[in-house]
């Protein structure tokens, strides 16, 4: 998937932290459905924000504090990305290269 940065700044800049949120969860799942149509990525709100992955089999979930989420979208177009997917590496997500330039952006 190809990312246009100046479109990205722009709507880091303009969205709240939830709209934002969830524009990224969108992108995040028109990535990982790139590499396998079974991915299904879910955001929820209780205390704090879950950004929850699901495959057939296995499921990741990455927690964001409302606090975190702002410092993140106001750190950098793309740091909530980066959180996002290092987070979900960490968990064992297979990340797959080659795919345009949106996970060159992010990792």
């Amino acid at each position: 998937m190809n990312i246009n940065n100046f479109v990205r700044s722009y709507t880091a800049q303009n969205l709240n932290g939830e709209d934002f949120l969830k524009y990224v969860a969108n992108l995040i799942e028109r990535q990982l459905k790139e590499w396998d149509s079974v991915f299904e990525v879910m955001v929820k709100k209780l205390a704090n924000y879950e950004l929850i992955i699901k495959t057939n089999e296995l499921s990741y979930h990455v927690d964001l504090s409302e606090t975190e989420l702002n410092y993140l979208q106001q750190k950098g177009p793309f740091a909530l990305d980066q959180k996002v997917w290092e987070e979900l590496q960490n968990q064992g997500l297979p990340i797959i290269n080659g795919f345009g330039d949106y996970m060159d952006f992010v990792l």
